[in-house]
């Protein structure tokens, strides 16, 4: 019995390294938590209790396990995001269902195997073996082997403080500690001298490539109307968040340290952009292609002075596409440049969808050739910037449009690109940059 449950825990161990080598994410090779089990099994006899106790811990261990991993994917999800998250999953990518299918798979396959086949009925115990095997944990501990250590003991030193933290502090959004491309806005309304028609664009998940040419491509169909724009400029600046986080920061010069924005009281949404501009008498609309149930944004968009909220259920007319459930950017250029040609002084604030993970929208533009760049054709790296090509290619469709004249337009990355494997995020993207582009059409 002692020999199978040692099997189980290497084949455990074996299992996740495997999968954390296959996504390019970072493990050791042998976790030492799981010793804690055969520890127990060593120590001693039978016992209903604790064999609950140590099921439960083996479960908790496995959990943190999984965590720590999908951190490194999303290094902004916290313990209270997850199960905000994962009411989400269902109405999201496919890939996401998939994925949490294997994690719940894999933890009830786990409960099953320890407790019908381990932590029955047995007499023997061995403590010197259990005191020799403590005793060499607690040792390779201490040495901190990247290879061989506890990943509750990483997780707790690393990160359970900032949960803690998050948690003890009654504001849930604090003062921005990015850049922002809005910025200049707030600065102008100080000034008096805004723009008569803003056009605030977050990209979902336009991040920085490490190949200054692959920046080229992708807003090069803006440049060939350069002669176009009163001024065009560019760049990029370091951000870790989710997407609402990413929004507040743009919208309000405010960072969120939750992602259910429920939480947050309504007077922390004071002096945001759309409210300010509101203020001076402009028109200030929101568009998105997903429900507005999702994060709440039908609760704070008008909270934070968006006169007009418009959503998935607003764009009838619209092609429906994957990225959940919604409607495809594709078709939503239309209906924005009829708004900013209706109105004299006007905001208008877009949060693009299409390009959302698993970047395995609909293409109607495929322009951008990933054997250019020594990119894989199906990699997530090659997909997303297809659809960022896509993007940036039907919006210069438009720049020659009457009705998009005097329009000064502002786009930035909400985040950088999720990419499972990180071979291809670390190889292709700058860390966690985002980047931006500005220019005014005359």
């Amino acid at each position: 019995m002692k020999k199978k449950l040692l099997l189980l825990i290497l084949l455990t161990n074996i299992f996740l390294y495997i999968l954390s080598v296959r996504l390019g994410l970072e493990r050791p090779i042998i976790n030492l938590d799981y010793i804690l089990v055969y520890l127990v099994f060593l120590f001693f006899s039978y016992n209903k209790v604790i064999k609950v106790l140590f099921i439960s811990l083996l479960l908790a261990m496995s959990s943190i396990e999984i965590l720590l991993l999908v951190n490194q994917i999303f290094p902004f999800v916290k313990i209270g995001d997850v199960f905000y998250l994962s009411t989400f999953v269902f109405t999201g990518p496919v890939a996401y269902q998939k994925w949490l299918f294997i994690m719940v798979f894999y933890l009830i396959l786990l409960y099953i195997i320890t407790s019908e086949y381990f932590f029955v009925k047995h007499q023997h115990n061995n403590r010197k073996t259990a005191l020799a095997c403590f005793f060499i944990s607690i040792v390779l501990t201490f040495l901190n082997v990247d290879s061989v250590r506890s990943q509750g003991l990483f997780f707790v030193t690393n990160y359970s403080k900032d949960y803690h933290k998050t948690k003890s502090s009654s504001e849930r959004l604090i003062k921005n500690k990015y850049e922002s491309v809005s910025k200049p806005i707030f600065d102008s309304i100080k000034q008096g001298s805004s723009s008569k028609k803003i056009l605030l664009i977050v990209n979902e998940s336009w991040g920085k490539a490490t190949d200054i040419n692959i920046q080229k491509a992708l807003l090069a169909p803006l440049y060939q109307y350069s002669d176009n724009y009163e001024y065009i400029d560019e760049g990029s600046f370091a951000f870790i968040g989710a997407t609402v986080s990413g929004e507040l920061r743009e919208l309000c010069q405010k960072n969120a340290t939750v992602m259910d924005i429920s939480k947050v009281d309504d007077k922390e949404f004071a002096n945001c952009l759309p409210s300010l501009l509101r203020q001076q008498g402009y028109d200030t609309y929101s568009v998105h292609g997903a429900d507005s149930g999702l994060y709440n944004r039908s609760r704070w968009y008008p909270l934070i002075g968006f006169e007009h909220t418009l959503f998935k259920e607003d764009f009838r007319e619209a092609r429906d596409c994957e990225s959940f459930s919604g409607k495809c950017d594709y078709d939503l250029f239309e209906p924005i440049s009829d708004i900013l040609a209706s109105k004299e002084q006007v905001m208008l604030y877009w949060l693009t969808l299409n390009t959302h993970a698993p970047y395995d929208d609909n293409l109607f533009i495929d322009g951008f050739h990933c054997p250019d760049f020594s990119l894989k054709e199906e990699s997530e790296a090659c997909l997303v910037f297809k659809q960022q090509y896509q993007f940036f290619y039907r919006l210069s469709e438009y720049i020659q449009d009457d009705r998009m004249k005097n329009v000064e337009v502002y786009i930035v990355g909400d985040h950088a690109p999720p990419i499972v494997s990180l071979k291809d995020n670390f190889s292709v993207f700058k860390d966690f940059d985002v980047s931006w582009v500005t220019f005014k059409i005359k």
